[in-house]
Parts: structure tokens; sequence; C-alpha cells
């Protein structure tokens, strides 16, 4: 998927252009018939966050990562609490550190217990953050 592109790589132009084509299909899981690629709210709000627009990336990403829970999808919760601790990171308002480490480990400890290597190594990275002022 496009937007899993543009998040990884930070892509802004990207992430524009996909968050004004994706705004339509709002509050849907992606599935393409054979695979399912989890909620629209995760994507989307990540797409935000590499936009630097925070609050709303928080909202869609808890919105996908409850979306995940309700679906019993461990791997895309993972994901979504890994792209959650980015923009709280990110953001730095206070207490978004130590709540994005929390969340880190949480998406740890899930991928841990699943096999999801690269998830994994995304969420340590994250729960290495520095929590000092």
């Amino acid at each position: 998927m496009w937007a899993e592109v543009a998040i990884q790589t930070r892509d802004v132009g990207a992430a524009e252009v996909l968050l004004d084509r994706l705004a339509s299909f709002a509050d849907q899981v992606v599935c393409n018939g054979v695979d399912i690629f989890g909620s629209l709210d995760h994507y989307r709000g990540a797409l935000w966050g590499v936009l630097g627009r925070f609050d709303e990336a928080q909202r869609l990403l808890l919105r996908g990562s409850a979306v995940h829970e309700a679906l019993g999808a461990p791997f895309f919760e993972a994901r979504s609490q890994v792209e959650l601790a980015r923009v709280l990171i990110a953001r730095a308002d206070p207490g978004d550190v130590d709540e994005a480490v929390r969340r880190a480990g949480l998406a740890v400890a899930t991928a841990r217990k699943h096999g999801f290597g690269t998830v994994e190594r995304r969420a340590a990275e994250l729960a290495e953050t520095d929590r000092r002022p």
C-alpha cells in the first residue's frame, strides 16, 4: 500500500496526496479480497503524523488501534501502537514521551509474543527514547 511507503519514508508530498485520496474511505478496513491490511484510520493517522498534524494523527491512530483490537488483529494493533508512539515523541507535549515509551513497550511485547520481527525492532527503538526533559 502506497500509504505505508509514504509513512516509512516520511514523504510529505505523498502524504498530502494520499490523505486527499483516502478521505472518502474513512472508517473502513483495507482489504483486497485476499489480504487484509488493517484499519484505514491507522494509515490516515500515520500520514497526518508525517505532516506534523499530531492531534489528528493521535485521534485516528487510537481509532485504528481500537478497530485492530476489536478484530483480534495483534499485528495491526502493534503497528498502530508503534505509529502512535512515533507521533507522541514528535509532538513532545508534557507526558507524551512517557506515553510513547509505554505504548512502544506494549508493541514490543505483542510483537515478540507473535514473532513480528520488524514491528518489534521498530517498537524497541522507540521504547528506548530518552525521557529526560
